[in-house]
């Protein structure tokens, strides 16, 4: 499984282009390949069309949209299932209560969608929450996670823990 695999997406001539390794790999049937990466991959699969022509149809997972009740579904399921595991594990006593409208609304934004991101904020907030001592990851883990992770990368400009609807 070759992840980030947008970060191949650089040559500076013919004799240093990844590309031709994956080529050599996926004709010799050495191994199976999947390729995961950010949308910014494409460009290396579109720039060598005998690399893509070797390849499966794509299986391209789109950021879920807050407007379509379906991803709504998909999303807060996912959250739940998140919440559950943590607690399945014996990594937390209790559940967090993620799936709350109002925190659910707060991670979709921070996320844009994306579920890899939602996993990431709430490996941060995590590592606050056990940090602390706590049983559950609270409010207050979740924004200092989107402060010190999100606003910190550039995900979002602004946390939404933090604009009152917590009060």
């Amino acid at each position: 499984m070759v992840d980030e695999v947008q970060h191949l997406n650089y040559r500076s001539g013919s004799k240093n282009d990844v590309t031709d390794t994956l080529k050599s790999l996926l004709d010799t049937g050495v191994v199976s390949i999947i390729f995961l990466g950010t949308e910014e991959a494409e460009k290396m699969f579109n720039r060598n069309l005998q690399l893509n022509g070797r390849l499966r149809a794509p299986c391209d997972l789109k950021p879920l949209s807050a407007k379509k009740a379906k991803d709504q579904k998909l999303f807060a399921g996912f959250v739940a299932h998140l919440d559950k595991a943590l607690v399945d594990m014996g990594i937390l006593p209790q559940l967090s209560g993620l799936n709350d409208p109002k925190i659910l609304a707060s991670l979709f934004e921070v996320s844009s969608g994306v579920v890899g991101r939602v996993v990431r904020l709430l490996h941060v907030a995590l590592e606050a929450a056990i940090r602390r001592g706590a049983c559950q990851i609270d409010i207050a883990d979740l924004s200092w996670a989107v402060d010190a992770w999100a606003v910190e990368q550039g995900f979002v400009k602004r946390n939404p823990f933090r604009d009152g609807r917590f009060d």
